[in-house]
């Protein structure tokens, strides 16, 4: 069933299903957990949206989530073990704006719940400072009363801090991955940590959990670990020091790693690869699984040429040339750089030839090679015209004679004349009672 066809079925259900009367107003209460917290720049949390139907039964819930994108960004939104049973917007995300959002609910006779997990939302930390998360104005949450009235009557925010490290860990750094927000090709990962005065060992973890820890087993005293191999994706270093006989807080470290680069593509060309536009339509796109394509770049260089670095353009799909290309014969390179600086190149050969029927300015009609003035282009045209008009015409009579029955090829028939008019003689009377004509 497509998501049309859920998001259809839900908001039908909304307003039209049979369910508890509505009997409070604004008893519904969207919340976040944990409200607060102090987290270390280049780890992660979780935060979960809370449900509060205030005793009624409800069946629809739509919301976003605005967040700074300068200090936070969203690893990964899950619905989990939800109260929201059908996704009508699965829960998204933009991280260059701070927005997420999502939309779901549960079909007649709806949820009614305290503490109801509608999603969970993991964030890494980019930078110090402090980040508020805050629903949208705009949310609503649904009674199940067959009418679709909306009881949310309180959003409640969460304000975070956010610290360059996080106290009672070591200090985790990176001299190979350093960011834990953006991507690295690098398959191998390099972790340093500041050793702790009085510590008398270290466990750390590498995994793909985002509040993962280590075990109480110290690996060693050695202030660092080094990984190779690693496949693409996600990871989170967990580390934590033994001091005084007791296992001090755990630090999380996030690792990005993409070394694929994007998907392969073509480049297409419009009106065609040979043409007369001097300024032709240049399409590309491709997509990246892991990080995404971050931009795109373009040269255009004559045949046999290698564009060099200062060749490249960043480019935006369509690309039109800034001037018009000389006639001749190019190839056309494009780049898809991902987050993670991997690239995928596709090229195409483009041919600006003379066009058949060219326009000179102040000297006349270019077809082909020949060329002819503008005064000698438009006498043509009128007897050209002319004949045209006068073969039109005879067709018209033809087609007249064809239809009203007349043969072109029988000679004509001559008029006919009107019969002779005889003289009438004068009648005399007899008396006999017959006339006598003299």
């Amino acid at each position: 069933m497509s998501i049309y066809l859920l998001r259809k079925m839900l908001i039908i259900a909304c307003v039209a299903s049979v369910g508890l009367p509505a009997t409070t107003f604004g008893v519904a209460v969207l919340s976040l957990d944990p409200a607060t917290g102090t987290f270390a720049v280049g780890g992660t949390f979780s935060v979960s949206v809370l449900l509060d139907t205030g005793g009624a039964d409800v069946n629809l819930i739509e919301s976003s989530i605005s967040f700074p994108p300068d200090k936070l960004e969203v690893v990964s939104p899950s619905g989990g073990k939800s109260v929201v049973s059908i996704w009508t917007d699965t829960p998204k995300f933009d991280n260059s704006k701070g927005i997420i959002s999502f939309q779901g609910g549960t079909p007649n006779p709806g949820v009614n719940v305290r503490r109801g997990l509608v999603t969970s939302i993991t964030f890494a930390v980019k930078a110090p400072g402090t980040a508020a998360l805050s629903f949208s104005p705009a949310s609503r949450v649904f009674l199940n009363d067959g009418f679709g009235t909306d009881i949310l009557g309180a959003i409640r925010r969460g304000t975070y801090n956010l610290v360059s490290g996080f106290p009672g860990g070591p200090v985790v750094i990176s001299p190979t991955h350093p960011d834990g927000a953006s991507w690295y090709e690098s398959r191998a990962a390099t972790l340093r940590w500041q050793t702790e005065e009085g510590a008398k060992g270290y466990s750390y973890i590498l995994n793909d959990s985002p509040l993962g820890a280590p075990d109480d087993v110290s690996e060693s005293l050695a202030p660092g670990v080094d990984y190779s191999g690693l496949t693409d994706g996600v990871y989170y270093f967990h580390v934590k020091s033994l001091k005084g006989g007791a296992w001090g807080g755990v630090t999380d470290f996030r690792l990005q790693i993409d070394a694929t680069p994007p998907e392969e593509f073509l480049v297409q060309i419009t009106p065609s690869r040979r043409t007369s536009e001097r300024q032709p339509l240049i399409y590309f796109e491709t997509k990246d699984a892991i990080s995404g394509v971050q931009r795109y770049e373009i040269a255009i260089v004559g045949v046999g040429e290698i564009p060099t670095a200062d060749a490249y353009l960043t480019a935006r799909s369509p690309y039109i040339p800034p001037e018009q290309l000389p006639l001749g014969r190019y190839r056309v390179f494009v780049k898809a750089f991902d987050k993670a600086g991997n690239i995928r190149e596709a090229s195409q050969e483009l041919e600006i030839v003379k066009p058949t029927f060219e326009i000179v300015p102040g000297v006349g009609i270019r077809f082909g090679s020949s060329q002819i003035s503008f005064r000698a282009f438009f006498v043509g045209l009128g007897v050209f015209l002319v004949l045209l008009g006068q073969y039109v015409v005879s067709r018209i009579r033809a087609w007249r004679r064809r239809v009203h029955g007349e043969d072109d090829s029988a000679p004509p028939t001559p008029p006919q004349s009107p019969p002779p008019i005889l003289p009438v003689s004068p009648t005399v009377d007899t008396g006999t009672g017959f006339p006598f004509r003299t």
